[in-house]
């Protein structure tokens, strides 16, 4: 069992990059840019940007990356979304922790 474990283990860790590859980065390109429409710092865009990142679930990546094909931004809901994972309280203590740094 724990041989089975083990492998398994390794199986994920190799999913990481085509996770960043298939979602995140398709989810950047959805975030940053809906982020940069609010604030006119381009630095705290790419933080806010990171944090979102870091603090949504695989779920909501996978929805904001669905909309990254999108040519006039991202829709409503998916911008609702974005804002509702830039609320919440480990996010905003990412952007905290980042501008601070």
């Amino acid at each position: 069992m724990t041989r089975r474990l083990s492998v398994f283990a390794l199986l994920l860790a190799g999913c990481a990059p085509i996770m960043e590859a298939t979602t995140h980065d398709p989810a950047r390109s959805v975030i940053e840019p809906a982020v940069a429409a609010r604030v006119n710092d381009p630095a705290l865009a790419g933080l806010i940007t990171d944090c979102v990142v870091i603090h949504a679930t695989e779920a909501e990546l996978v929805r904001i990356a669905f909309d990254a094909t999108s040519l006039e931004g991202p829709a409503p809901d998916i911008a609702q979304l974005i804002a509702e994972i830039i609320a919440r309280p480990e996010t905003t203590q990412c952007v905290r922790a980042g501008r601070a740094a």
